[in-house]
């Protein structure tokens, strides 16, 4: 749980992450309404499978609900970030991010991510 003054967030530890997408595909997630990024956990998975290599992660997300506040989700979704690059997000003042999208791209065998910010108010 997190708390400010005016704002709180509770997370329902009995929900399990389901993940999102099956490797090597392309996703978008986005939190329910009024509620933002709290967590996520990643498989990584390396095997051949009739000759193709499969190497890849796959996502699974958890969302928490804000309280005593509204959440409002930009409509517009970040840039890309690059390959087989180190990077960082984040989202202004009383903001989070409550969606999240990755392409995967074969020949490097990485993906790249975009988000969206929510306004906390």
């Amino acid at each position: 749980s997190i708390r400010s003054p005016s704002i709180t967030t509770q997370m329902d530890e009995s929900l399990d992450y389901d993940y999102v997408h099956k490797h090597h595909a392309n996703f978008d997630f986005a939190c329910p309404p009024n509620k933002v990024l709290m967590g996520f956990k990643s498989m990584y998975l390396f095997k051949r499978w009739w000759g193709k290599k499969i190497q890849d992660r796959k996502f699974a997300f958890r969302c928490t609900e804000v309280h005593n506040a509204q959440v409002t989700v930009s409509a517009e979704w970040s840039s890309y970030t690059g390959l087989d690059d180190w990077w960082t997000h984040s989202c202004g003042t009383d903001q989070a991010i409550a969606a999240v999208g990755s392409k995967f791209n074969k020949n490097k065998r990485d993906r790249k991510w975009r988000y969206k910010c929510a306004t906390i108010s």
